[in-house]
């Protein structure tokens, strides 16, 4: 399983290792608990933590092994995902979400002003020509909103989780 493209607050997050030929995933959902281990494509264990730090373990041959999953926040992160083999923290690997940039916060706000700045004039303009009912000023709040908040949530798509590597801890 590829990182990049399995993680998601609504899908879930894969934290992927390999050891000694072994492909290990460990799948989990923030929001439904669910947590999965797959070892070679094959599902090893499922089980349901709503806690923020959980522990599965599971064999392969002669070695035991298990996948710690420690958050800080179940909604923000950091996730933390350590591999232990034989009792010993094998690798490790860290989900962070890079906070926005103090300069993309300014250019939302000031995008979200000059859409409600231009929206406002149009409706305004469009209220006296056609001289709508003031009942129509809901509308307009309910079109700014949606359209601030389409435009925000496309800024927010644009930043990406990040996975951190650490082995041979």
């Amino acid at each position: 399983m590829s990182n990049e493209s399995n993680i998601s607050l609504s899908k879930g997050f894969t934290f992927s290792f390999e050891d000694d030929g072994n492909s290990i995933d460990a799948w989990f959902s923030a929001f439904s608990g669910l947590e999965k281990v797959y070892v070679n494509g094959v599902l090893v264990c499922s089980q349901r933590n709503f806690s923020r730090n959980s522990k599965t373990t599971f064999k392969i041959g002669t070695n035991e092994y298990s996948i710690d999953i420690n958050a800080k926040s179940l909604l923000k992160g950091p996730f933390i995902c350590n591999l232990n083999r034989n009792g010993q923290t094998y690798k490790r690997q860290k989900l962070l979400f890079p906070k926005p940039k103090k300069r993309a916060k300014i250019s939302s706000l000031l995008t979200s002003f000059l859409i409600f700045l231009v929206v406002g004039t149009l409706f305004g303009l469009a209220h006296s020509y056609w001289q709508l009912p003031s009942e129509f000023i809901y509308i307009f709040i309910a079109l700014v909103l949606i359209i601030v908040t389409s435009l925000n949530s496309k800024n927010h798509k644009s930043i990406k989780p990040v996975i951190e590597n650490e082995e041979n801890l």
